[in-house]
């Protein structure tokens, strides 16, 4: 689905306001090296939103899930999304995309430096994790518990 390009404007300008206004929230950054920031606007009991800013691929080791379903606005850049059974779908901005919490997927950047979305994330219902080699990992065991945003040193290839 796409969102009007009217719509995509605006709420790419308010993204843009947030993320030169404060720090990100969040930093991960699996090997010392950033590759995806997030900004808190919005976390209630119900759902919480984002703004995510993407400067390099998900780490290709793993598919990932989610703690609870969740819908992404591509507001900037592009970006493949791996999902399982080797597929694979272009995403561009503009795209609007509801993901179920158990959908596994990854997401590698395309011919851009950067991705800026929107990310709606639904009343957590399950532990969330990767996926490596078909076989789940819940989060806690594939991150640094000292640095959620990296990954365990032995989990680390």
């Amino acid at each position: 689905m796409k969102i009007p390009e009217w719509l995509r404007l605006r709420l790419l300008a308010y993204a843009r306001r947030t993320m030169a206004s404060r720090p990100a929230d969040f930093v991960i950054a699996p090997y010392d090296e950033p590759y995806l920031y997030r900004w808190h606007i919005i976390k209630t009991k119900w759902f919480s939103l984002y703004v995510h800013k993407m400067v390099h691929d998900d780490d290709d080791r793993a598919l990932h899930d989610h703690p609870g379903d969740n819908v992404s606005v591509l507001l900037s850049g592009a970006y493949y999304e791996h999902l399982e059974n080797r597929r694979r779908i272009s995403r561009i901005q503009g795209d609007m995309l509801y993901r179920k919490a158990e959908e596994k997927h990854r997401l590698e950047m395309v011919f851009t430096e950067q991705t800026i979305s929107l990310w709606v994330v639904f009343h957590k219902r399950r532990v969330w994790g990767f996926w490596p080699d078909g076989q789940f990992v819940p989060w806690h065991d594939f991150v640094d518990q000292d640095s959620p945003g990296r990954v365990r040193a032995d989990r680390r290839v």
